[in-house]
């Protein structure tokens, strides 16, 4: 309590274990960290490895992302972003009808909005990246992509360890993994005979990491038991997590510091000053 500590967040937004890697080197070490936590969002991260090496999962098409970069300042797509991400019961109607761009669609039939949908460049094959991820077979591109996540989290935690800076690592999961409900709806909405299993690509790289010993924890369960449920943690549409979320992810954390060595870290640099 007599010890003042800063956080810093280094996180770069669109970023994956590429950037991370060199934030550190770049940016991290010069400021003289006395620990580094690293977190881990499997559905983007393992895309984003891929991504250097010029390949994709096969539930992504880049042409999507184009489209919605390009877009994302037009009105129609900024109201229904926004709208999505706010609102339960917008975002509860999509999902039972089916139907992405109801706002859009209204704006170009009653008022002649041009507005092209984001409907023409759907997700391939009719497969939610967050069950790609969690195939119990996995395919090439996604063994490829696990080995290059590893293979980044190990050089971070090598170059913190000859500084003497402590490292840590969690891997967050998105909501519709948490919740039956949604995951099942992905289930349905797949048509295909492969098997998924939810939060199963957490829990591959999480052993992967244990069993190099490094410090990997789980946030899963704190999700999971919240008070009023894990949907009042993560933003409607995107599956992120929320300033709700955030606080409660940050209290896990912390958890997991005070019981791997912060208070004797702590003691210890107020007894050096």
């Amino acid at each position: 309590p007599e010890t003042d500590i800063s956080v810093i967040n280094g996180g770069i937004a669109g970023g994956g274990p590429v950037q991370a890697l060199g934030m550190l080197k770049e940016r991290g070490l010069e400021i003289e960290p006395d620990w580094v936590i690293l977190q881990i969002l499997l559905v983007n991260d393992f895309d984003d490895c891929l991504l250097t090496r010029g390949r994709r999962l096969r539930s992504f098409i880049p042409i999507a992302f184009i489209n919605t970069f390009k877009n994302q300042s037009q009105f129609p797509y900024w109201l229904e972003y926004n709208v999505r991400q706010n609102s339960r019961a917008y975002a509860e109607l999509s999902r039972l009808t089916g139907a992405k761009e109801l706002i859009g669609d209204s704006l170009a039939a009653f008022r002649g909005v041009s507005y092209e949908p984001l409907r023409k460049y759907p997700l391939a094959p009719h497969i939610n990246p967050i069950l790609d991820i969690n195939r119990r077979v996995w395919y090439p591109e996604l063994l490829e992509a696990f080995h290059m996540l590893i293979d980044h989290v190990v050089q971070m935690a090598a170059i913190c360890e000859v500084r003497g800076i402590k490292f840590s690592v969690y891997c967050i999961p998105v909501r519709d993994e948490l919740n039956a409900e949604l995951w099942d709806y992905h289930i349905r909405m797949a048509n295909t005979t492969c098997e998924f299993v939810p939060l199963l690509a957490i829990q591959r790289v999480e052993e992967a990491l244990a069993g190099l010993n490094l410090d990997v924890f789980s946030v899963i369960e704190t999700l999971v038991n919240f008070s009023s449920g894990v949907n009042d943690l993560y933003y409607l549409y995107d599956s992120h997590l929320n300033a709700k979320g955030n606080q409660v992810m940050a209290n896990a954390i912390l958890y997991h510091l005070e019981r791997s060595g912060l208070v004797e870290l702590c003691t210890r640099e107020r007894d050096w000053e």
